[in-house]
């Protein structure tokens, strides 16, 4: 479906997981029994009684306990969170999942793009069509009596744009042209490895002065240049990617 009503369940805790979190919730408690206990007062001055500090009841072999216990959680919070990262991974694609254009089961001869009428009203239940006229009169007819409901249908299951590629050449090289022609009215100096309103001293690069992003490649400029670059390669030239080329605007119609 193109959308959910509700998110999906969480996934439960394994038992490792749960054995974690006993560990650190006992070693929380550990740590916090002083604080959370009344203290003791310490004449601070022999000759002064009134002068008093409250210290917490904290001993060497607590200290000592505190220390073996973050010993031996440590190593295992290091394995499993090394053991998840691992594990996880960037998720599927729908592509390499199953078969079919529709996120739907297969096998793929019988798919075919279904429609689900879903209420928010809890006297109604969902209704399917494989019509869509039929769906989208039965929505209006629902929304037309005041229910609260939802058309949904498959998606498919390639999310690749369906734009054909002439119309993406056609609109890359638009904003190119506009962000060069934006860039060389303002006669702004640049390399072009620098995007619109960048000015790196290493070209795509951040320089010095920009904190934690200082030596890391820019995300503008990476863009830009991928830009340039696929621009190239679709138009069967290299202008767009040749370094001081101005793109220029194209010529009105009279």
């Amino acid at each position: 479906m193109t959308a959910s009503a509700t998110l999906p369940a969480p996934t439960p805790p394994t038992l490792a997981t749960m054995a974690l979190l006993r560990a650190a919730l006992a070693l929380t408690r550990y740590a916090a029994a002083p604080f959370c206990s009344p203290g003791r007062r310490v004449a601070l001055d022999p000759e002064d009684p009134a002068n008093t500090e409250r210290l917490q009841p904290t001993t060497e072999d607590w200290w000592t306990g505190l220390r073996e216990r973050i010993e031996a959680l440590q190593p295992q919070l290091q394995l499993a969170l090394a053991t998840a990262e691992a594990g996880a991974g960037p998720a599927p694609l729908a592509t390499e999942t199953g078969v079919g254009p529709w996120c739907a089961p297969g096998p793929a001869a019988t798919q075919v793009p279904g429609w689900l009428l879903r209420f928010e009203d809890v006297d109604r239940g969902d209704v399917t069509f494989d019509d869509e006229d039929a769906a989208r009169r039965a929505f209006a007819r629902a929304e037309g009596q005041g229910y609260n409901a939802h058309l949904l249908t498959h998606a498919p299951r390639d999310a690749t744009p369906t734009m054909p590629a002439a119309d993406w050449r056609a609109l890359l090289a638009a904003v190119l042209r506009e962000l060069a022609q934006e860039r060389a009215d303002r006669h702004s100096p640049h390399h072009p490895g620098n995007a619109p309103g960048h000015a790196h001293a290493r070209p795509g690069i951040w320089d010095a002065d920009n904190g934690v992003l200082a030596g890391q490649p820019c995300a503008w400029c990476t863009t830009w240049s991928a830009a340039r670059r696929a621009l190239g390669e679709e138009d069967g030239s290299r202008q767009a990617s040749r370094p001081g080329v101005t793109l220029a605007r194209p010529a009105e119609a009279a």
